[in-house]
């Protein structure tokens, strides 16, 4: 077996098909996902954000807006 490493926006069309493609080849294919967090990265993350909202630095989104946010659309 051969290892390659391939790097892509994922939030692009062509990304977007190719990790469609490796999920429904999971018998063939095995995707490593090194972007998920660790818990403690989580917690520090969720840390952060609350010292931003009591210090008036967060802004509010609205639930249709969070993919457009993110980059995800």
């Amino acid at each position: 077996m051969t290892t390659y490493e391939i790097t892509f926006n994922e939030h692009t069309d062509f990304g977007k098909n190719l990790l469609a493609f490796f999920e429904k080849n999971k018998k063939y294919v095995k995707v490593n996902d090194n972007t998920k967090m660790t818990k403690e990265e989580l917690e520090t993350r969720i840390k952060r954000a609350e010292e931003r909202y009591k210090q008036g630095k967060s802004i509010r989104l609205e639930r249709k807006d969070f993919k457009k946010f993110l980059g995800l659309e």
